[in-house]
């Protein structure tokens, strides 16, 4: 389950109230009325150039401050992305743009001003989103199973945790390791990549609710978003 954009907005607003100064603010607002392609936002973005990238249900929008761009699927266009269904959207630490659709895995390729299909699995469909862990090793979850993939040689192996699948709502790397919320099992895990393998670091933290989102909050502690 995904938390819409004003979720996100109000969760922002609040720790900003909070956190610095009372000033006043503009916004401006972008919607389907303006040049989005669809009002419900999964993820955002900002590229290497500035740019805004906004995952949207009906395709992806790339915005400059003036102008939108709108990537959607075609199906007689293999240069395009998979599904006009975005999941999540992902830069890596060379500033490279990740789609996660709801029919697979995409690249922005920057010269070329499109986006390359990544073949993960034929059993895959909707990857919900990547992370990288090494510069050339990605995590790519699914909705049941995860994999790595490497970027150079372009393999994919299933990722196991203790011998089994493990699909993962959120994950992110925090100085090495990696704190991630399972699909199965609604647990906070602990996780070290070892020896091509991931490994629990420290026992799992079973929570009352799926986890949508992890964010580092500092010291060794997390925001853990409901979903």
């Amino acid at each position: 389950m995904k938390i819409s954009l004003t979720t996100y907005f109000m969760m922002l607003v609040c720790f900003l109230a909070g956190a610095v100064p009372s000033e006043n603010y503009t916004f401006t607002h972008l919607t389907v009325d303006n040049g989005l392609s669809n009002n419900w936002v999964e993820d955002i973005c900002q590229d290497k150039y500035g740019r805004m990238w906004f995952a949207t249900n009906d395709g992806i929008n790339c915005y400059n401050g003036y102008d939108n761009v709108i990537y959607k699927h075609d199906p007689d266009n293999d240069l395009t992305i998979q599904s006009n269904i975005i999941n999540s959207i992902y830069l890596d630490r060379d500033m490279d743009l990740w789609a996660c659709t709801a029919n697979g895995l995409a690249r922005f390729d920057y010269e070329k001003g499109i986006f390359c299909r990544i073949p993960i699995s034929e059993n895959v469909h909707s990857v919900e989103n990547i992370t990288q862990l090494t510069e050339e090793l990605y995590l790519v979850g699914t909705r049941t199973e995860t994999y790595f993939y490497d970027k150079l040689s372009g393999d994919v192996r299933e990722c196991l945790l203790g011998g089994r699948a493990i699909s993962f709502h959120s994950i992110i790397v925090d100085d090495g390791d990696l704190i991630a919320g399972s699909v199965q099992d609604k647990e906070l895990l602990s996780l070290t990549y070892e020896d091509g393998e991931l490994r629990l670091k420290n026992p799992p933290v079973k929570m009352q609710f799926t986890i949508a989102s992890i964010l580092k909050a500092g010291n060794g502690r997390y925001w853990v978003g409901k979903g």
